[in-house]
């Protein structure tokens, strides 16, 4: 059974059905990339990339062609607070694992790091809500309609350094199933899998 693993954490992926797999906000996430090199060389994986910015989707079609991976990957205009309930999406659903890389700077945090990030899309970057904002509007897309999920799916989220409790004060409905660290030691992405109801 083809499987990630991080900090003794293991995602477990049946290799009985071809997983489906969706990434919303199609950002370089490093946990995005990794899921897609592993369904790539083990599992007939195939998914759907949701972005807001046509330019960033545009940058992922490049990237999954250049992986040979088009034939498996669709990718759709869409945002936080309604992907669950776009028909478009809904089409190709329902999804075993959503992976996600939010905007999660807080704008406070933001106005110290404009040297940093000045560079970057601040769509992609920053965030209401002390940076949580996204992660509220995708649980409450979510939950309006759990179906997007097979029974026992997960959703897979970056978050930002320190942002663990919020957000799984957020998710507080849903079972966390992994958390993983990145090369420094800061807990960097999230797992949750999808609650029978809500």
């Amino acid at each position: 059974m083809p499987s990630l693993t991080g900090n003794g954490s293991q995602i477990s992926v049946s290799d009985t059905v071809p997983p489906k797999f969706q990434a919303v906000c199609e950002r370089e996430s490093r946990f995005y990339r990794q899921r897609q090199e592993k369904a790539r060389t083990d599992i007939a994986d195939a998914g759907i990339g949701i972005d807001i910015s046509d330019p960033a989707l545009e940058v992922a079609r490049r990237n999954c062609e250049l992986h040979s991976m088009q034939d498996r990957a669709i990718f759709l205009t869409g945002c936080f607070g309604s992907f669950a309930l776009d028909p478009l999406v809904m089409a190709q659903g329902p999804f075993d694992f959503i992976a996600c890389n939010p905007p999660y700077i807080s704008d406070r945090k933001a106005n110290r790091m404009r040297a940093t990030i000045g560079h970057e899309p601040q769509l992609a970057l920053i965030a209401e809500d002390g940076g949580y904002q996204a992660y509220r509007d995708i649980c409450k897309s979510l939950e309006a309609n759990l179906s997007i999920l097979r029974t026992g799916g997960s959703l897979g989220f970056e978050i930002g350094k320190d942002m663990a409790g919020g957000v799984r004060r957020i998710f507080s409905r849903w079972k966390e199933t992994g958390a993983f660290e990145d090369q420094h030691g800061f807990l960097r992405v999230i797992v949750f899998q999808r609650p029978a109801s809500v």
